[in-house]
């Protein structure tokens, strides 16, 4: 297929959240603080280092378990 739509179509993977920032020990006083620009920020500071930092290794593992377990049981 060479549709560019289809090869460029994104698929979230995950969010942030302040409940997240304070299960990781960020103290409530500064999560409660931070506007949405802000956390946006984060959010984006987060795909950075996941892009750097395993986000190749971990789309491989990802599509080999669902090629695995859906694929190729067909």
């Amino acid at each position: 297929m060479s549709d560019p739509d289809f090869w460029n179509t994104e698929f979230p993977i995950t969010s942030v959240t302040r409940a997240d920032l304070v299960a990781a020990r960020i103290p409530r006083t500064i999560a409660e603080k931070l506007t949405d620009a802000q956390m946006r920020h984060i959010a984006s500071k987060m795909a950075d280092y996941y892009c750097q930092n395993g986000f190749w290794d971990d789309v491989k593992a990802a599509t080999e378990y669902v090629v695995a377990h859906h694929i190729r049981r067909r």
